[in-house]
């Protein structure tokens, strides 16, 4: 349920024009809703520890964060061991290869180009 609280949200992402990109995507809805967002960029290989540590209700996971990989395994990998801690946290795939994704556990997908869909898809990802 969205309340006024802070949403805490994690984000993997390799590349810095992405990460900009998410950052003001989820600045815009910060700002149009009154719902204050906490953002954590953390590395793929410091996501599992740091996500034990840190309160997190959404985490946002490039497909592809292995550099030169097209195959998106990492992301892949990332996605089955967030769900592995049992954890209620709400996984939305950033992606263009979107399948892979969906089926290592993630709850939403979002294609990179439409990055306008990420607040209402972390909206609707609370409200459930």
């Amino acid at each position: 349920m969205v309340t006024n609280q802070e949403i805490r949200v994690f984000v993997a992402e390799d590349d810095k024009m992405w990460r900009q990109v998410i950052t003001s995507a989820l600045e815009e809805i910060s700002a149009v809703l009154a719902l204050p967002i906490a953002v954590d960029f953390i590395s793929a290989q410091n996501a599992i520890k740091q996500l034990k540590k840190l309160k997190v209700d959404i985490a946002i996971i490039d497909g592809n964060l292995t550099p030169g990989d097209s195959d998106g395994w990492e992301g892949q990998q990332l996605i089955e061991a967030i769900k592995k801690l049992g954890s209620d946290i709400k996984i939305i795939g950033y992606s263009a290869y979107g399948q892979p994704l969906l089926e290592a556990g993630a709850d939403a997908v979002i294609d990179k180009l439409d990055f306008r869909s990420i607040g209402p898809t972390i909206l609707r990802l609370l409200a459930n």
